[in-house]
C-alpha cells in the first residue's frame, strides 16, 4: 500500500529522532493500533517528561487528559500495553534512564534526578528491577559492547503479557 504526504513525513521524523537518540527499538507499536485514549495519554506522559523528568503523574489527571474514567483507562492500558498507566510513567523513565546510562558519563545520582526519582538508591532498585542488573553493571556491559536490555513495553508487546504483579495505580 502507498504511503500519503502525511505518513512519509511521520515516518522520516521516527527514523530521524530514534537515530539521534540511538532508540532503535520500538516502545509500542503504531499509534494507529492504539485507542485515541491510550495514545493520547502516552502522548502526554512523554511530552511531560521531557521537558519536567521529576513531573508527577496521578491517575484522575491521566484519565482526564483522555476525557475516560480511571477505570476505563486502566482497562485500556491493560489491553494494550499491558501494564497500567502508573506502571507506564515509570517505565518511561527509566527508558530514558538506561539511554543516559548507556550513552552518557552522568553520574547515577544525575540521572536519577534527570529523570524524575528521588533518590538514586530508589533508581538503582527500580532499574535492577526492570533491567535485570544494576545500572553501573548495564554501563560497563554496553561499554564493553554488550547490547542494551530490551524494554519491558517493548518485551511485552512480543509476549503479550506483564511481567508486574500487581496493578500500581
Amino acid at each position: 500500500s502507498q504511503l500519503n504526504d502525511g505518513q512519509s513525513l511521520l515516518a522520516a521524523e521516527l527514523l530521524l529522532t530514534a537515530f539521534i537518540t540511538g532508540n532503535t527499538s520500538a516502545s509500542e507499536p503504531p499509534a494507529s493500533l492504539f485507542p485515541d485514549a491510550v495514545q493520547d495519554v502516552m502522548d502526554f506522559i512523554r511530552q511531560t517528561l521531557q521537558h519536567h523528568p521529576a513531573a508527577s503523574f496521578t491517575l484522575p489527571q491521566l484519565a482526564k487528559k483522555a476525557f475516560v474514567t480511571p477505570e476505563y483507562l486502566c482497562r485500556l492500558f491493560q489491553e494494550y500495553i499491558q501494564f497500567s498507566p502508573m506502571q507506564t510513567v515509570r517505565l518511561l523513565r527509566l527508558e530514558t534512564a538506561l539511554q543516559l546510562v548507556a550513552r552518557t558519563n552522568y553520574s547515577m545520582s544525575e540521572i536519577a534526578i534527570r529523570c524524575g526519582f528521588a533518590q538514586a538508591n530508589h533508581f538503582s532498585r527500580s532499574f535492577a528491577q526492570v533491567y535485570g542488573a544494576p545500572p553501573r553493571d548495564i554501563r560497563k556491559a554496553t561499554r564493553q559492547g554488550a547490547a542494551l536490555p530490551q524494554s519491558p513495553l517493548t518485551r511485552n508487546r512480543q509476549l503479550g503479557k506483564s511481567t508486574f504483579g500487581g496493578d500500581e495505580k
